[in-house]
């Protein structure tokens, strides 16, 4: 497998090689985040953050994808 350089987008692998989670954006030079991260084996989280605020979507496996979004009640601190 070949990903990206770390210092553009971060791809976090388990042992195994499988994915776990990926990283991508700079809030100092884009204003947006992208994380996709690995829950557990039937559930990923992908965090989307911009100027302040992150909108979360989950997704889900059993037997079929189940999807579903919220956004977080205040700004992310760290971009105020």
């Amino acid at each position: 497998m070949t990903d990206c350089p770390k210092d553009i987008i971060e791809v976090r692998r388990h042992e195994d090689g499988t994915l776990d989670e990926i990283v991508a954006g700079d809030p100092k030079v884009t204003g947006v985040v992208l994380h996709i991260e690995q829950m557990d084996s039937n559930r990923w989280g992908i965090g989307i953050y911009h100027g302040g605020y992150r909108q979360v979507v989950w997704l889900s496996a059993r037997g079929k994808i189940h999807a579903s979004s919220e956004m977080d009640d205040d700004p992310d601190p760290i971009e105020k």
